[in-house]
């Protein structure tokens, strides 16, 4: 067996023996261990595994994993050291050094041996709460949070209910818990909020104000008492502030929103009542189908509605659904109902506000029927404008006209009055001349043919007053008498019958007449004692007496005091009303459309306050 051979075999059986640090050097050496192997069949040095392999030239390092830990070669190797769960390998050892261990820093950690790095421990995050804190051999545990009503801020954060004050708005754990809204002044508070939801807020009911934040409730508004008025309106958020009416002044219902001036002329309507006021301004109330009330509307009202924008009036008048105005400059408003052009605007097209009359200039006095108009102008000639069915335009046709049109031949006219489709005027002379419908002789001139140019009513002394109702006429002569001709249905001439008269009739035992109102079936006067009394139908209470009796004989309106006017205009409703010395007004008769102003539509027998 030659060295190859031996050498070889020796490797082959090597690996079932220690080594010592030392290794055979040459061949002779070998060669004397070989024999004494193969002849006692074991070790010549201690049989532990020191992981000792030979070198070439004579060194012997420790295999893998172990270390010369005294540097004797002839003690075993040593395993390097084991790093365990909590440290990680900072050095990795050698043959000649121990593997070196170093504990996990702060907020790292190994779980397993020899780990060559720490591991972070892991950050919670949002959304998730640390259950279990990481130590230097586990990692943190985190776990989602799945409830509403809280907020997982991740990291070491514990788990956090929302406060009080706020909400989980979006159920997500994640995000913070946010404010609830707050109820604004308007609103109140209805509902809490809580954890998981908002408060609720709602908005105070109309009549009610809240002004602070979240209060729990509205308030209603304060009441303005008669007396005062509204100064400032009531809102969601602000209280009605009322204040006193000045010297004078009305404001006789609740919440008023203006008070109301002394009031100085009545016009009525069919069924609609407008009043003018000593500051110039006009207020209106009743049926409002055309827009008659002058407030841009088509609602009924039944009480005042003052006429906005419109101011400086000096006389008021009112036809049957249709109300006039003239004003310190001499022209003319109108408004309401249109159809027959009987608002002298050039067009048939009602209209809700005051419209100027275009053609028009230089008025001293106005008039209104049915569904026409007429005014007096400067130097005593006559204009008039509307319905000209029955000639009651004066112009000589029966053409409708819808602007104002001269009545020719007819010059110092100082008055005038229109009744449904008959026209009367005044001279300067105290005569009177009058036109249109004659069906009833309520032209005065002994016929009842139609008349379309003025005639002369016969059998008149010097006259200073007129009125015209629906089919008759009034004049009061300067001698006291009160003479009525034309339809007399109801007594409404005043003269003990129900007959009609195509020539004036007197109205027996009235002395000291200051005013006339003459309507469709009954007729008012006033008197210079401040007394006022009626006559003619009375189905709906209009002659104010207290009861529905129709008498054709002058009875006394009782309850009445400091009467200065009895309300003038073409009626055909049956309402009366009269204006006071103090400023005030009473009604009474049809109310069907709210017309008397007392804020119901109840008919009434007996003179009642407008509630203004």
């Amino acid at each position: 067996m030659n060295e190859k051979e031996y050498l070889s075999r020796a490797a082959s059986v090597g690996g079932r023996f220690a080594w010592t640090k030392r290794a055979f050097v040459g061949v002779s050496s070998v060669a004397l261990l070989i024999p004494l192997l193969l002849v006692c069949g074991c070790a010549a040095v201690s049989s532990s595994t020191s992981g000792n392999e030979s070198s070439s030239d004579g060194a012997s390092p420790c295999a893998d994993g172990f270390w010369d830990d005294d540097g004797d070669p002839a003690t075993a190797c040593v395993a390097w050291s084991t790093c365990v769960a909590g440290t990680h390998v900072s050095a990795e050892g050698t043959p000649d050094t121990d593997r070196q261990c170093t504990p996990c820093a702060q907020g790292t950690y190994s779980s397993s041996s020899n780990q060559t790095a720490c591991f972070a421990a892991a950050t919670c995050p949002k959304g998730s709460e640390l259950t279990s804190v990481a130590t230097p051999t586990s990692a943190s545990v985190c776990t989602a949070c799945d409830d509403v009503g809280v907020y997982c801020a991740g990291g070491s954060a514990p788990k956090q209910a929302c406060a009080s004050g706020t909400w989980d708005d979006d159920w997500e754990t994640k995000t913070e818990c946010v404010p609830w809204n707050d109820c604004s002044a308007g609103d109140f508070l209805a509902v809490d909020g809580d954890a998981i939801s908002d408060r609720v807020c709602k908005p105070c009911e109309d009549g009610s104000f809240n002004a602070t934040i979240n209060a729990r409730s509205c308030v209603t508004w304060s009441d303005c008492q008669p007396g005062t008025y509204a100064s400032t309106a009531g809102t969601a958020s602000v209280d009605r502030a009322c204040t006193a009416c000045p010297a004078g002044w009305r404001a006789a219902g609740m919440n008023r929103p203006v008070c109301f001036p002394p009031v100085v002329e009545v016009a009525l309507g069919s069924v609609h009542t407008c009043a003018r006021h000593e500051d110039g301004s006009v207020s209106c109330w009743g049926s409002n189908a055309y827009g008659q009330l002058g407030d841009g509307t088509k609602t009924i009202k039944v009480s005042p509605q003052l006429v906005p924008g419109l101011t400086h009036v000096v006389q008021l008048v009112a036809g049957e659904a249709h109300t006039c105005a003239r004003l310190e400059d001499r022209s003319v408003r109108c408004w309401g109902w249109g159809g027959y052009g009987q608002l002298g605007d050039g067009t048939t097209g009602d209209r809700l506000a005051p419209t100027a009359v275009p053609s028009l200039s230089n008025v001293v006095q106005l008039a209104a029927g049915g569904r026409h108009s007429c005014a007096i102008v400067e130097g005593g000639s006559v204009r008039c404008w509307g319905s000209n069915t029955s000639g009651q335009l004066g112009d000589g046709t029966t053409t409708n006209r819808a602007s104002p049109t001269a009545v020719p031949n007819l010059s110092g006219v100082v008055g005038l009055s229109l009744g449904d489709g008959h026209t009367c005027a005044r001279l300067d002379n105290g005569s009177v001349r009058c036109w249109g419908s004659n069906s009833n002789g309520q032209l005065g001139d002994g016929t009842t043919t139609d008349r379309s140019s003025p005639v002369e009513v016969v059998g008149l002394a010097a006259v200073d007053k007129l009125a015209l109702g629906d089919l008759h006429s009034c004049a009061h002569e300067v001698n006291g008498s009160l003479r009525c001709w034309g339809w007399n249905l109801g007594g409404q001439l005043g003269d003990g019958t129900t007959d009609d008269s195509v020539s004036p009739t007197t109205v027996a035992g009235l002395s000291g007449v200051e005013s006339i109102s003459a309507a469709t079936l009954h007729t008012c006067a006033s008197l210079s004692d401040h007394s006022v009394y009626c006559w003619g139908a009375n189905f709906s209470g209009q002659l104010g007496d207290g009861t529905m009796d129709s008498s054709p004989s002058p009875v006394l309106v009782p309850g009445l005091s400091d009467v200065v006017r009895v309300g003038g205009g073409h009626s055909n409703a049956g309402s009366t009303c009269t204006c006071h010395s103090d400023g005030d007004v009473r009604c009474w008769g049809a109310n069907g459309e709210g017309q008397l102003g007392d804020e119901t539509k109840v008919d009434r027998s007996s003179p009642t306050p407008v509630v203004w």
